[in-house]
């Protein structure tokens, strides 16, 4: 294990040896990081469960959008060519 302040190995104690630091409080900060990892990662996935429907449902929503202007442009000059005599 190593001292979270100082970076030096500590093999045995409660106490790093070169910076006086307790390994109890190390040990708690180890902790701590992984239950905010934790906590993160659900925050991760409950954002990516809502916030990729609605994209997909607005990238859907354009490019029918479009396809609907493109169908009535191509009805709209179909029968005006029509009307023409053509």
């Amino acid at each position: 294990m190593y001292c979270k302040e100082c970076g030096a190995e500590i093999e045995n104690g409660k106490f790093c040896s070169e910076c006086g630091t307790s390994i109890n409080s190390t040990k708690k900060k180890e902790g701590s990081e992984k239950k905010t990892t934790k906590k993160l990662k659900v925050w991760e996935s409950v954002a990516l469960l809502i916030l990729l429907p609605l994209a997909l449902y607005w990238i859907l929503g354009i490019l029918f959008a479009v396809a609907g202007l493109i169908i009535a442009v191509i009805y709209i000059l179909y029968n005006d060519h029509q009307s023409k005599g053509g």
